[in-house]
């Protein structure tokens, strides 16, 4: 039922029922959104509800719920801040894990939690950043955690990850991604449809980016960029070897994946030319079970690979699942954003005297 639901208000199903259901749900819907503005406007007026830290933040948000690009787009933004000499440290939500105070997903040297304890995006955000030695920490009160990280690693600037509606922080900049095919969602609010905010909430951000090849207009006021998810390389579930793209040419593919927008993880697939393509598709942050793995076992054949996602990776490899490749991917981040954050960032009094040294 859960997983009708869902596909329900994801727009993946269609039909008498499915309408029935978002109509239903629609005076729902009306409540969150007035709730929504009344939240933002209260917080905007009364600056004493949210709290501040020393060093510049960052925040990487959207106003619809489910895969618009956001994580990859945390990691480029480290892995940007990094090579400039500024020392920057990552702050997730937790979201899908059991743990809500503040906690070490990772220091930069090691992983120091697990999937279930942190969420998927966590501990993909973690791995992904040992190679650059940055700390990546996860919590339900941004504020302490940000405490902690300042405590622990003094970094130069903190990278919020799906932050925007963490109103309680505030934050130097604003970045919302958005999904270029759909950036409203579904166009409808929660719980009738994928929106957490009204579309009038963009406007309080600092920029936007759109992420993909839609022509979908977006009317605001504020700054727009461009960016596009690409695939990068293949690896083994659970190991660090690399493999080329190549390596998937006129294959007989199937995908697996427990993602906010499968889509995309499926073009990717289709881009790299592959023979054909079937998926297996889960809720977003699905934890996986035995019962899982025997159907993916029994689906794996007659396929010549089974490719999953950097985000599905740990919870395969926590049930000792290894029988696939994972696909890594990245985002190329456009300049003129890129010069707007680094002008930004540059101007906090924390950096004032120079990038590295504070």
């Amino acid at each position: 039922m859960k997983r009708y639901l869902y596909d329900v208000i994801t727009g993946r199903r269609d039909g008498f029922v499915p309408r029935l259901i978002i109509a239903s749900l629609t005076p729902l819907a009306w409540l969150f959104g007035a709730t929504a503005r009344l939240r933002r406007a209260a917080y905007k007026r009364c600056a004493s509800l949210s709290k501040g830290l020393p060093v510049p933040i960052v925040c990487v948000g959207s106003i619809a719920a489910g895969g618009t690009g956001k994580t990859p787009t945390v990691i480029a933004l480290a892995e940007m801040f990094a090579e400039a000499g500024v020392r920057p440290a990552i702050i997730c939500s937790g979201y899908g894990g059991r743990r809500r105070g503040a906690t070490i997903v990772s220091d930069g040297k090691r992983l120091m939690a697990g999937v279930e304890e942190v969420g998927d995006e966590a501990i993909m955000v973690g791995r992904k950043l040992l190679k650059k030695g940055i700390p990546v920490l996860a919590g339900r009160e941004r504020f302490e955690v940000g405490r902690l990280a300042l405590r622990l690693f003094k970094p130069d600037v903190i990278i919020l990850d799906d932050g925007f509606q963490h109103l309680k922080l505030r934050r130097d900049v604003d970045l919302v991604v958005l999904d270029a095919e759909s950036p409203l969602g579904t166009g409808k609010l929660l719980p009738a449809g994928t929106l957490r905010e009204p579309p009038s909430a963009l406007e309080e951000a600092s920029m936007i980016l759109l992420m993909g090849e839609g022509e979908t207009k977006v009317k605001v006021s504020i700054p727009i960029f461009r960016a596009r998810i690409e695939p990068s390389w293949l690896r083994p579930i659970g190991e660090t070897r690399f493999l080329p793209l190549e390596a998937l040419r006129g294959k007989r593919v199937l995908g697996l994946c427990s993602i906010g927008n499968p889509r995309s993880f499926k073009r990717s697939l289709l881009s790299l030319g592959i023979a054909s393509l079937e998926a297996i598709e889960f809720p977003d942050h699905h934890l996986y079970s035995k019962d899982d793995l025997d159907l993916i076992r029994r689906r794996m054949r007659g396929f010549d690979l089974l490719i999953t996602t950097e985000k599905d990776e740990p919870k395969l490899e926590r049930l000792g699942f290894k029988d696939g490749l994972v696909l890594e991917i990245s985002v190329r981040l456009p300049e003129g954003l890129k010069r707007e954050l680094m002008k930004t960032v540059s101007i906090h009094p924390h950096l004032a005297r120079g990038f590295g040294k504070g």
